[in-house]
């Protein structure tokens, strides 16, 4: 790769950053700024759909909290146990995880298979070392995913984790 190509690269990355970090976004209410960071997720990973999903106060379940292109899973109040399934596997482990083919084997929330999403990238939302939530994208045409996206995906949860934390101590 020439170094032309690779500072293209890292300008690109630099541009797509600053469109989840944008200053503007703090003035939002927290529904609100995590639907917007959904939406230039969404853009930004070319993905078909993106959600997040917070852990409950009593840390047994996610509940679908925010989503773009998932609409229902955020409306039918979608609870998923932590453990279990794509998004539970996430926040159990605190690790990003990616399915490149989805079905009932690997994912149990019924949004996800109906909505005939094919591929899914997941990342844990952290407060500190504690599993806060999940954001999760998703394709519905088949994917793999690339570090890079998974690195994008981890600064984007960095950005709701610090509003969701923020927002919720008020």
């Amino acid at each position: 790769m020439s170094s032309d190509a690779s500072h293209a690269g890292s300008e690109e990355k630099l541009r797509r950053l600053q469109a989840v970090t944008d200053a503007a976004l703090s003035q939002l209410g927290l529904e609100d700024l995590l639907d917007e960071l959904l939406e230039r997720t969404r853009d930004l990973l070319q993905a078909d759909t993106a959600a997040i999903l917070l852990v409950d106060p009593n840390g047994e379940e996610l509940v679908a909290t925010a989503a773009s292109g998932l609409e229902q899973e955020v409306r039918q109040g979608v609870r998923l146990p932590i453990g279990r399934g794509f998004a539970g596997s996430v926040a159990a482990r605190g690790e990003p995880l990616m399915i490149e083919q989805v079905d009932r084997a690997n994912v149990i929330n019924p949004i996800l298979l109906t909505r005939g999403v094919a591929s899914v990238l997941g990342v844990p939302m952290l407060d500190g070392s504690q599993v806060i939530g999940v954001l999760h994208v998703g394709t519905l045409t088949p994917r793999r995913f690339t570090t890079d996206d998974v690195d994008l995906l981890r600064l984007v949860a960095d950005r709701a984790s610090l509003a969701t934390r923020a927002r919720l101590s008020r």
